[in-house]
């Protein structure tokens, strides 16, 4: 009998401690709705982001100035080479400043920087090659961009809120106490390689974001020259109806993202089956629509094929929040080591997929030779998706943490909300 009233005190005891801290996040999140240091943090890495893409794209724009050649198709393949460190360094950062239930709108946002990145150096090129400086201009300012980077993120950036020293207690405490799977920045963990190597959940985003890539850089390195010269429409030389896609893909990754976080904080969806919905909107839905980009492009009107190709785009922005942050949800202390994977594998199929248009398109005015590249980037989209919804998890995996932590509850206000 005595017990079970111990026992029962326990049991009373842990569930108001659970409460209490319940309320505790929950009234301060509420304070933190608004503004605050991490939000600075995700602007710097918003720049960082479009930064690096300006400066990634700026040949392939420049070098229409030093040639006078609108759509050298091989010239642009060998330009966009991906920048191998800046994405495991993103989403380390991202583990660190952003707590679980606004992760949606935070990949969004930074990683975002990319396609306004690519949307702003294709609309502003023209301008900078026809001024009285020239195609050089184009490298001057991109350098100078990365430059005011750099001295930003040395004065206002930090690694964590540990090592930030201006933010308030009250914001790093809210945010520290949501990221209970995150270790201290300074805490040494043995990385568990055979635990990563042979885990559904990574294979599954690493499967996911080569399928992505390879329609990505399809569509980014193939377009001008489809339309070009199989459309008989020179889509390159005009910088702002290029970048139209791009911007539409940036602009449209804050609602959709805001829906995403809203819809898993008000648990309606669990974080799991967001991260798949999104990303089948993103990858499926886009892969679909892309397989008819051809078939409009010669059988309606160029003006349809244009607007194709931006919903294909814009929709693609689904992924931002679906595949694409999935890392910082299996293992936030080793999101890095995750993007490190599924990005090095990815990057392989950027690589392929123009080598694989080259091979297939024999006669670039052939239509029928492109609907086989476009088909084939739908399926590989598709085959993507499928594989992240079959075996994509939302939740910590045991190997995220040491022993002591591997058995750990999460107390974040998702779960709490879930659980009462």
């Amino acid at each position: 009998m005595m017990n079970c009233r111990i026992l029962t005190t326990i049991n009373n005891y842990i569930y108001c401690s659970k409460y209490l801290l319940y309320i505790k996040l929950k009234s301060s999140s509420k304070m933190h709705d608004g503004l605050g240091v991490r939000h600075i943090q995700l602007t710097l890495l918003f720049l960082c982001m479009a930064t690096i893409y300006v400066s990634r794209v700026n040949l392939s724009m420049a070098i229409v100035g030093m040639t006078d050649l609108l759509a050298d198709n091989e010239t642009r393949d060998d330009v966009y080479m991906p920048p191998g460190f800046i994405m495991p360094t993103i989403h380390n950062l991202l583990s660190r400043w952003v707590p679980p239930t606004e992760r949606a709108r935070a990949g969004a946002f930074v990683i975002g920087g990319l396609n306004f990145g690519i949307a702003l150096i294709m609309y502003t090129s023209g301008f900078m090659i026809n001024s009285t400086i020239g195609w050089p201009l184009v490298f001057y300012i991109s350098g100078l961009l990365n430059v005011v980077w750099v001295l930003l993120w040395l004065s206002l950036g930090a690694n964590s809120p540990d090592s930030h020293k201006s933010i308030s207690a009250t914001e790093h405490d809210y945010i520290k106490s949501t990221l209970t799977h995150t270790a201290h920045e300074k805490t040494k963990m043995p990385i568990p390689w055979k635990s990563i190597l042979t885990s559904k959940s990574v294979w599954a985003i690493v499967f996911a974001h080569m399928g992505q890539n390879w329609g990505m850089w399809t569509l980014l390195t193939e377009i001008p020259t489809f339309f070009n010269s199989a459309l008989d429409f020179d889509i390159a030389s005009d910088g702002e109806l290029s970048s139209i896609p791009y911007f539409l893909l940036w602009i449209a990754s804050f609602p959709l993202s805001y829906l995403a976080d809203r819809l898993i904080r008000k648990n309606y969806m669990s974080v799991e089956f967001s991260r798949k919905f999104w990303n089948n909107i993103g990858q499926t839905v886009s892969g679909l629509i892309l397989i008819s980009l051809p078939y409009i492009g010669q059988y309606v009107s160029h003006e349809m094929a244009i607007f194709t190709y931006s919903i294909t785009t814009m929709l693609n922005s689904c992924i931002l929040f679906g595949f694409n942050i999935n890392h910082l949800d299996i293992s936030p202390n080793f999101s890095c080591v995750l993007m490190g994977i599924s990005n090095g594998a990815a990057n392989i199929t950027s690589i392929l997929a123009p080598l694989f248009a080259g091979f297939m398109v024999e006669d670039e005015t052939n239509i029928n030779d492109w609907r086989i590249v476009f088909f084939m980037s739908s399926c590989l989209y598709i085959a993507g998706s499928i594989i992240f919804t079959i075996f994509g998890s939302g939740t910590v995996q045991k190997w995220n943490g040491p022993p002591n932590q591997q058995n750990q509850t999460d107390l974040t206000e998702d779960n709490i909300e879930a659980n009462h």
